[in-house]
């Protein structure tokens, strides 16, 4: 089964998160509220797929993305925002997103997503 890595800078998102993935029979095996705790935990846990906030303290998403895109093996990442407009969506695929999805969401979006990433990823 797939392993999860949420990242968020909302705890309440973070909790929400997990307790939709775990339903749905994954493996959340990390969480992060910020771009640099991810990249390290990407580093440490090799996540199957990472959920990714755009808007964060320290270091955002966007930057996550690039550096995490330079990663071998690149990570799969779906991006969590409510920040979603036609450019944003566009530059999170441009940098290697696999998904986006729009807050606030719905757990059939999330769990629906993933299944698709982690099928493409196969």
């Amino acid at each position: 089964m797939a392993t999860i890595l949420i990242v968020d800078d909302s705890r309440f998102m973070r909790l929400a998160l997990k307790a939709i993935v775990e339903a749905a029979g994954y493996d959340v095996v990390g969480e992060a509220r910020n771009g640099n705790d991810a990249i390290k935990l990407y580093r440490e846990l090799n996540p199957t797929v990472i959920t990714l906030d755009i808007m964060m303290e320290s270091m955002d998403g966007f930057a996550a993305l690039k550096v995490l895109m330079q990663e071998v093996p690149k990570p799969t990442v779906v991006i969590i925002s409510a920040h979603k407009n036609t450019t944003t969506v566009a530059n999170a695929k441009a940098l290697g997103a696999a998904g986006f999805i729009n807050k606030p969401f719905n757990p059939q979006d999330i769990t629906r997503t993933i299944k698709r990433v982690c099928a493409q990823r196969a």
